[in-house]
């Protein structure tokens, strides 16, 4: 009887640990098919992403010196 218990134990803790490792490992899952689906590698994605992010903060700034620029004028 204590025995099973302590199996059942184990097992529900074993259960809790895997559940979220399988959540994660289906989400990377779905990442990657998703860039081979784009065709695009991990670090080519991440390369694209940096250069938007980039491109979207020189505009930011840029409004912003303009923005500046027509205030002081």
């Amino acid at each position: 009887m204590v025995n099973t218990i302590a199996i059942q134990i184990g097992f529900g803790f074993c259960t809790f640990l895997s559940v979220p490792c399988l959540i994660m490992y289906f989400t990377l899952l779905l990442f990657h098919l998703y860039l081979a689906w784009l065709g695009y590698g991990t670090y080519d994605y991440y390369l694209k992403q940096r250069d938007m992010q980039r491109a979207k903060r020189r505009q930011q700034q840029s409004a912003t010196v303009e923005l500046t620029h027509r205030v002081a004028v």
